[in-house]
């Protein structure tokens, strides 16, 4: 299941590279931070020097085939801030790498003026590649590909070396008006006309998002999202083999009540619990609460919802808060707290928002893992970068039954723009603490028509179809050490008995704006 049939690798197969590759790479003692950084120390503008340990999984050869590179990223920019080359080293049995970062620190101090310090994050990737031509790959293939989290300890006060943040005035002001279906904020810039923002009080959906004028979304707009388009994974369990013998419908409360369901699918129990794609479950709110500062600068809108296929029996209840400011931003606040009543899943399939952005918002960034599809439980061979993709480019089309597909996982931003530069950027809200990252997908066909295709779907092409977004702060894993069975590990389920706490901020982009340079500059 790792290739289609014309050969094409899956996305897993990048995975399965970085595991057995022959070649690991940790900082030495002197150079280890925490949660495995690398450490470096800052004295003043001179080359930082570092060393490595390597270790050499082959049995019978070394390593001399393969020639070393490096290239210090963050998540400020697509490309790296410097590059260079090193050699290995053998001292007896051991092998260590000495990187020189030439004329990086000078690079490093400059960004860390043009924000807060604890905004910045460097990485520094390793390549081992092929320096001649073999039977099996041309010269300078990749062999050895690592990622190291690095961390800069400079001897000069930060203080001195963040900017300080300016604090804008504006004659500005916001104002509400509500009314039985709707909220509408308006911003005195766009006049009384246009709404830049509207909320539905039946779903407690943020209807529309119009920061310059004119709405980014389409209808349905954004919504809580707790369902996911059923992968092979998620649909195998017992219920196969009891459906494969024509006994499913007699035998399934029996073996269930003697045995438990826990070897039933995952899919099985999220059609128990009212968590089936097919009727995904509906937010109703029942009531909603509008608060306006002072000065006319920050709108809120509190709803308190349910969740479910009635609000007899809800599986959720959740308060939604809308924060509305001046400068064209909302920050979103989900409480989820889970009922008795779907306590009994195994997993939840997802926790977060879905969005439907207008068909022209084509031109995706994001800082997260990449370059391909990654899931909690298949990223470690995914490495942190900014990258740039389109709906068309970030979802896998080639899966021979559909599902759920194409996220990016470890997202601090996400951004899309039209070809004329304008669009919107989900931030993630550093402020809760509460697992800032999240994961993200942006999709030409919705979660709907994935789960039911039961054969590979044509492939689409950007502007032409709606963009489907997901922004997920909690995603189940995708197991697959069998499909026969529900294989997920535990660590990588989504827990139906905890409460989940989680912010996000759409920050609108205009033309001239640089998504990095604006996204770590505004408060949050």
């Amino acid at each position: 299941g790792m290739f289609t049939p014309d050969r094409e690798p899956h996305p897993a197969v990048a995975e399965i590279k970085f595991l057995m590759q022959p070649v690991e790479l940790k900082p030495s003692e002197n150079y280890r931070g925490n949660e495995g950084q690398l450490l470096v120390h800052v004295a003043g503008n001179s080359n930082a020097e570092i060393v490595l340990n390597v270790k050499n999984r082959y049995s019978f050869s070394n390593l001399s085939h393969l020639v070393w590179s490096w290239h210090l990223v963050s998540n400020r920019s697509v490309d790296p801030i410097r590059s260079g080359c090193f050699v290995l080293q053998l001292n007896g049995d051991t092998i260590t790498a000495v990187v020189v970062l030439d004329d990086v620190l000078s690079r490093v101090m400059l960004l860390e003026r043009r924000g807060a310090v604890a905004e910045n994050s460097y990485f520094l990737n390793i390549r081992g590649s092929l320096q001649n031509k073999t039977s099996w790959a041309k010269s300078s293939h990749v062999v050895v590909a690592q990622q190291l989290p690095v961390a800069f300890r400079f001897a000069q006060p930060k203080s001195t070396l963040a900017q300080e943040e300016q604090i804008m005035q504006s004659n500005e002001s916001l104002r509400m008006v509500e009314d039985v279906k709707s909220i509408s904020v308006y911003r005195s810039s766009l006049g009384d006309s246009i709404p830049f923002a509207i909320i539905d009080k039946e779903s407690a959906s943020l209807a529309s998002y119009a920061p310059n004028g004119t709405n980014l979304f389409e209808i349905g707009a954004l919504q809580q999202n707790f369902t996911r388009a059923a992968t092979d994974n998620d649909r195998g369990g017992m219920e196969l083999t009891l459906n494969f013998l024509q006994l499913f419908g007699f035998l399934q409360d029996l073996y269930g009540s003697i045995c438990g369901y826990e070897d039933f699918s995952y899919h099985s129990h999220w059609k128990m619990v009212g968590l089936d794609q097919k009727s995904p479950p509906e937010v109703a709110c029942i009531r909603t609460q509008l608060k306006e500062s002072q000065n006319g600068d920050e709108a809120i809108v509190v709803a308190f919802c349910t969740v479910g296929q009635d609000r007899v029996k809800p599986l959720f209840t959740l308060t939604v808060s809308y924060h509305f400011y001046l400068d064209g931003r909302v920050k979103i606040s989900n409480d989820v707290f889970p009922s008795k009543a779907i306590r009994k899943a195994t997993s939840l399939p997802r926790v977060g928002l879905s969005i439907k952005l207008k068909k022209c918002l084509t031109e995706v960034k994001y800082f997260g893992r990449g370059p391909g599809e990654n899931y909690p439980d298949r990223k470690s061979g995914s490495e942190m970068g900014v990258y740039t993709t389109s709906p068309a480019e970030m979802g896998y089309s080639k899966y021979i039954v559909p599902g759920e597909n194409g996220s990016r996982t470890d997202c601090e931003w996400v951004s899309f723009r039209s070809a004329e530069g304008d669009g919107l950027c989900v931030l993630s809200d550093r402020a809760r603490r509460c697992g800032s990252s999240f994961s993200c997908s942006a999709l030409l066909y919705d979660a709907a028509e994935l789960h039911t295709a039961t054969h590979t779907l044509p492939a689409r092409r950007d502007g032409e179809h709606i963009v489907h977004v997901n922004i997920d702060h909690k995603i189940m894993g995708l197991g697959g050490d069998t499909s026969w069975f529900p294989g997920v590990y535990p660590e990588y389920l989504v827990s139906s008995k905890d409460a989940y706490k989680y912010s996000v901020v759409l920050v609108p982009l205009e033309k001239e704006d640089d998504v990095a340079l604006k996204v770590y500059g505004i408060p949050r």
